[in-house]
């Protein structure tokens, strides 16, 4: 009876443990993810791309400070002073609306005894002339808005091309495993037949070692695509915030058939969109906005100004007294000036001379990747035809194998062949696939519906 009930007891243990762990423990769900997805989920995770966009923000509050800065101005000020000073006393009994005859004594003046003035104070400041600071620094405010803008759109266009690339090195890597896979198993079972008739005697010992070690050779191939697609894996991961174990991805190399816009046209339009381009040729402006602020900077500035005091030593009363007025000056004396004004022209010069390297830089970027893809794209058909002759190769070698006029090692030559054939004709489509992104970055047309495209096209199947 105890037994039983000790038995009870473990069922009941059991069950409410394997509740618990229904409940509380949860596995690792699978993550399924298209190119255009990842690259999505990538953009949705990019610390810098949150940093650029908050930059935009901060830019944004800049402009409208800028604007603000012409308004008027209100300002509150408030003191509480005690003091036995001669000129102090004098001066607040008089604020305070206080002063009488008596203060005229000598005595008084020179021994007033401790005062206490409490004065409070509004004040009105207007900007009427500041030598043009408040339009520069407008203009400044919204060339450093639109810089933001670019380089988030820069942090974009990066994004989207390191979660392509680093896909497409996922793609290449299973195109190997798979292809070494097939060769290896194949060649395996060959193997595993020639064993018996070298044990037999009825072939060649040497030739039976050299195919092992081609065997061995694929064999290390496979290692080293394996390693290549963890790591690939784990990029990935880190680039969409998700777990490496439970990433999964769909689609493959594709076909790489695009059909890009010329060279010179490419160009035109990466020196026109191009985000670099355009923040070059942003600094370039704001140099000579910064040029002509320290050209004006002897200019005279004028500012209007009010003022609504009151002064009381006890709160029993409060005088007020009222002021306005205008201010100018003319720093018309500046040691610097001169020295202000060369380095601003120099600033001038060497923002158009970076405008200039920029542009000169995109050129040489555009023609680079539209070389690369072109000769890629080219080489297809030939390795295309290269894996189907080898293909017919190894069909040819194994009935001669089998009907022993060619050696166990000829044959592991042709199924190394057609390996080496399909892993040349694969990193040829991912090198077209890469070289078409980094074209369309190049060129600044590496948007969300070009990814789209390119993700069409990896979807399908080689």
């Amino acid at each position: 009876m105890k037994r039983e009930k000790r038995s009870a007891a473990r069922i009941l243990t059991a069950s409410a443990l394997a509740l618990a762990a229904l409940f509380f423990i949860r596995s690792a769900t699978a993550q399924s993810f298209t190119p255009s997805e990842a690259v999505a989920a990538a953009l949705a995770h990019d610390p810098g791309l949150r940093a650029a966009r908050a930059d935009v923000r901060s830019a944004d509050a800049a402009v409208g400070a800028a604007l603000t800065r012409s308004l008027p101005r209100l300002s509150a000020d408030a003191s509480a002073v005690r003091s036995d000073n001669p000129v102090y006393a004098f001066g607040s009994l008089l604020e305070q609306g206080r002063f009488s005859a008596q203060d005229f004594a000598v005595s008084k003046l020179n021994q007033p005894g401790y005062l206490t003035n409490i004065n409070g104070s509004l004040n009105l400041d207007l900007p009427v002339f500041t030598g043009f600071d408040l339009e520069h620094g407008r203009q400044l405010a919204g060339l450093g808005l639109a810089g933001s803008e670019m380089a988030e759109q820069g942090q974009m266009e990066e994004v989207r091309y390191q979660a392509l690339a680093t896909c497409l090195r996922v793609f290449l890597d299973q195109a190997f495993i798979g292809t070494l896979d097939e060769r290896i198993a194949s060649s395996e079972k060959e193997v595993a037949d020639a064993q018996k008739l070298e044990e037999k005697g009825l072939i060649l010992g040497s030739d039976y070692y050299a195919a092992q070690a081609i065997l061995g050779q694929m064999r290390a191939r496979l290692v080293g695509a394996q390693g290549d697609l963890s790591a690939a894996r784990a990029s990935l991961a880190v680039l969409i915030g998700a777990d490496a174990k439970a990433l999964s991805l769909s689609g493959g190399l594709g076909h790489a058939g695009y059909a890009p816009a010329s060279e010179q046209d490419l160009v035109q339009d990466a020196l026109s969109v191009r985000p670099m381009i355009r923040e070059a040729a942003l600094a370039a402006q704001a140099a000579e906005i910064k040029r002509r602020g320290a050209q004006d900077s002897l200019l005279p500035r004028l500012d209007a100004f009010a003022s609504l005091q009151t002064n009381t030593p006890d709160f029993s009363s409060s005088p007020s007294n009222r002021m306005i007025g205008v201010e100018a000056s003319l720093p018309f004396g500046d040691p610097t000036y001169f020295f202000r004004q060369n380095q601003a022209r120099a600033e001038v010069e060497s923002s158009r001379a970076r405008q200039a390297a920029a542009e000169e830089a995109v050129r040489v970027e555009v023609s680079q990747a539209y070389e690369a893809y072109q000769t890629a794209s080219q080489s297809l058909p030939v390795l295309s035809k290269a894996v189907a002759q080898a293909q017919k190769s190894l069909e040819l070698f194994r009935p001669l194998y089998h009907e022993g006029r060619q050696s166990i090692m000829e044959v592991l030559r042709a199924e190394n062949a057609a390996a080496q054939a399909q892993e040349g004709y694969a990193q040829a489509l991912y090198g077209a696939q890469m070289s078409y992104a980094r074209l369309l970055l190049s060129a600044g047309k590496l948007s969300g519906s070009s990814v789209n495209a390119m993700s069409a096209d990896l979807e399908a199947k080689p």
